[in-house]
């Protein structure tokens, strides 16, 4: 099959780059901010897949200017985690025949190319998607998720978590780090390399994230009240008032959480990591 990776030099286009190579499919590679001349126009008429991996910001004009060139029958597929309006712009675009396929892949760039989880988001056909990421994806989990949960999902089990460690970060960027490791338990040491995974990522994908899912506003706001919340029953004199609102939130969680099974599967990180560091010595 011959692909073209619309995005190819961003980390998650590289990706794609790797696992079509990998997959024995003859692969062109597009920088999203080459302009699209004579030949590249070309190159995507001849082609039978286009993945499209842009930042959200930019997934709409590369649509528009990339499904003029498609022939019909072609597979027009965009990655971005935030869907908003994109499914209706491939919706769109699959009027002139072309293929729609729209995904969220659960994993960052450093990933292996199996084993992973990819989201389908229909547009047309959800099954004949499902089927279709299925083939192309092969040896990756595949399931369907609908544009709105999809999106408050991403805001929750992402963006959500990336701001919470940029306000984190803010408040020990003034701290000594080698202080607080040497004294921190293992709860910092899990917290520190979630932190500084985060923080790795570049200020424009967070503002990404974070501008582009209306439903970031109401978690934020969510977020705000529960903080006020928990600081307002910690300032009481009265012990209980703390754990009365501890028990009823832990009450809660359970119903969903084994908490005594995520307590082990975190003692065996740790333990797993420092098994690791001490055959490196």
């Amino acid at each position: 099959m011959r692909v073209i990776v619309i995005g190819s030099k961003g980390a998650m286009g590289r990706w794609f780059v790797r696992f079509f190579q990998a997959t024995h499919h003859e692969v062109i590679g597009i920088d999203v901010h080459t302009h699209l001349d004579h030949e590249r126009a070309g190159l995507l008429s001849e082609a039978e897949f286009v993945l499209i991996a842009v930042p959200i910001n930019a997934m709409a004009e590369v649509i528009g200017e990339v499904t003029e060139h498609l022939r019909g029958s072609c597979v027009l597929c965009e990655i971005s985690s935030i869907k908003g309006s994109t499914v209706d712009l491939l919706r769109e675009a699959a009027s002139g025949d072309i293929i729609p396929l729209s995904i969220h892949p659960l994993f960052g760039h450093g990933a292996s190319l199996s084993n992973n989880r990819i989201a389908v988001i229909p547009v047309l056909d959800a099954p004949a998607e499902v089927d279709l990421a299925a083939q192309v994806f092969s040896e990756n989990e595949i399931f369907l998720v609908d544009a709105k949960d999809n999106d408050r999902v991403a805001a929750l089990v992402i963006s959500f978590p990336y701001l919470v460690h940029v306000a984190m970060a803010s408040v020990y960027q003034h701290e000594d780090m080698g202080l607080l490791e040497k004294l921190g338990g293992t709860t910092f040491e899990i917290q520190r390399m979630l932190l500084g995974a985060i923080m790795y990522q570049s200020a424009d994908l967070h503002w990404q994230m974070f501008s582009s899912n209306s439903v970031m506003s109401d978690i934020i706001d969510s977020f705000r009240e529960a903080l006020d919340e928990a600081k307002m029953k910690l300032e009481s004199t009265d012990p209980s008032c703390f754990h009365d609102y501890y028990d009823a939130v832990k009450s809660e969680i359970v119903k969903q959480v084994d908490l005594g099974k995520t307590y082990a599967e975190f003692n065996a990180c740790v333990s797993f990591l420092r098994f690791r560091d001490c055959k490196r010595l």
